[in-house]
């Protein structure tokens, strides 16, 4: 091989080891760039997760304070239509538990 010969192929293979090299630093740059854009998504998305859980929670606990207060309604108007249709009994019992004493003592 003449001396150009061996001179350009030094030429070339100093070349392709710059852009080996250009290459490997683009693409450790790149891999950063993805890693820190990958933490951020990650951070956001764990944020707009807890606000979005947070709302829920609101939500579920405002409906369940409406089920316990339609709960507490509903046994109120239960217990007051109970009360009413044991009132005219009451008498009745009262009556009847007074004669089973008197009849018992005599």
């Amino acid at each position: 091989m003449s001396s150009e010969a061996v001179q350009a192929i030094k030429i070339a293979e100093e070349k392709a080891a710059a852009i080996r090299s250009d290459a490997e630093a683009e693409a450790r740059l790149i891999l950063a760039q993805a890693r820190t854009a990958g933490e951020e998504n990650c951070k956001k998305t764990e944020q707009d997760s807890r606000a979005e859980l947070k709302e829920m929670l609101a939500q579920m606990r405002t409906k369940a304070a409406g089920l316990i207060e339609k709960s507490r309604s509903e046994a109120a108007e239960e217990a007051a239509a109970m009360r009413a249709a044991s009132e005219p009994k009451k008498a009745a019992a009262a009556k009847l538990i007074i004669r089973r004493l008197v009849e018992k003592c005599q």
